[in-house]
């Protein structure tokens, strides 16, 4: 997984490692259809939702009037916090989490810093192409616009996310220990001896089989990989991947294990990892450059915190928000929050009382 890549999975997660907080099932229109109901309010006061037929209750200023009557802002307020609250308030949990604790170590951001955020995000988007610091202002907030809207994330949300990457940068970065031994293994992975492997990677065993007896009886690797391959990255390249190291701690073990008992042109058996499984074809085995470590220590070690800053960024995100102690007075989003910690569906802390 790329830097850039890892960097978007935080994006949208509450704590890494943890399935992103779905969007509630129930919509608005469903919940318009609603009873009357008695809710509690932040003063202590009972306020009344309208009910189905859209009459008038006590609730706060109206939001709008359709034909004389007024549809009052507590209705549209708690409709948003049952529907799509929790997911919201989870991404402000996270990012107050990770600040509160930036500040006390006298880090600070400036705006450009999280604009660069906003760049390594389009990294990953339709502008994978395109240099982020040569697109125009409004060019950029068009790809910006379009990514939010291919994932149904809103500014709002996107802007929270935006700046608590720019504080988990800077908090890693500072927290981030790099050693001798560190150097001289990431200098084995990026200018030793590699090998240069393809692979289709499929969701099921049967279909690894499958697609192994097509191998056998002479179909090409390259077009199955197109074809078949789930990996739609190494799928457009003919299941090629980048080549890799027997130290390279990026690239899954079992493969690089198995990478290194093959011949070039032989194919693996299918290996499971994570839930899928590979078949191999390794292309050719490159040899170690010719370079010098002290000739290149600098760029070593800039190169290795590019990598590991990210995977500080997550590993801060889950304990720095773990250990942060939260309450939720809302009724809605407490239950909410509570439900879903028992199923399994965010991580996080218990609720204090």
């Amino acid at each position: 997984m790329t830097c850039a890549a890892l960097s978007l999975l935080l994006l949208i997660a509450f704590v890494a490692g943890c399935p992103a907080e779905p969007k509630s099932q129930r919509s608005v229109s469903q919940a318009w259809q609603q009873p009357a109901e008695r809710t509690p309010v932040a003063d202590g006061r009972a306020a009344t939702r309208p009910a189905a037929d859209g009459s008038q209750a006590p609730g706060g200023e109206a939001v709008a009037v359709i034909n004389g009557q007024p549809i009052p802002r507590l209705w549209l307020t708690d409709t948003l916090i049952a529907s799509h609250g929790l997911g919201l308030l989870l991404q402000r949990i996270s990012l107050e989490a990770v600040r509160q604790v930036a500040r006390q170590e006298q880090i600070s951001i400036a705006p450009p810093e999280v604009d660069a955020e906003y760049d390594l995000t389009l990294e990953l988007g339709a502008s994978q192409a395109a240099d982020p610091s040569a697109l125009t202002p409004s060019r950029r907030q068009q790809l910006i616009d379009r990514w939010r809207a291919a994932r149904g994330v809103s500014t709002e949300e996107l802007q929270l996310a935006m700046e608590r990457q720019a504080w988990l940068r800077k908090l890693a970065a500072k927290r981030l220990v790099v050693t001798e031994e560190m150097l001289r293994n990431e200098f084995g992975r990026l200018h030793g001896a590699k090998v240069e492997c393809r692979h289709i990677a499929v969701e099921s065993a049967r279909t690894a089989d499958e697609i192994r007896a097509y191998l056998d009886a002479g179909e090409d690797f390259e077009t199955l990989a197109r074809r078949r391959s789930i990996n739609d990255a190494t799928a457009a390249k003919g299941g090629l991947l980048p080549p890799f190291s027997p130290t390279d701690e990026t690239i899954p073990g079992v493969l690089r294990e198995a990478a290194a008992q093959m011949q070039p042109g032989q194919v693996s058996n299918p290996i499971k990892v994570d839930g899928q499984y590979h078949i191999l074809k390794l292309e050719r085995r490159i040899p170690p450059e010719t370079l010098q470590f002290d000739a290149v220590r600098g760029d070593i070690e800039r190169k290795l915190r590019e990598r590991l800053i990210p995977v500080e960024m997550e590993r801060l995100l889950t304990s720095l928000t773990q250990a942060s102690s939260i309450s939720i007075s809302d009724p809605v989003l407490r239950q909410q929050y509570l439900e879903r910690l028992k199923e399994g569906r965010i991580a996080g802390p218990a609720l204090r009382p």
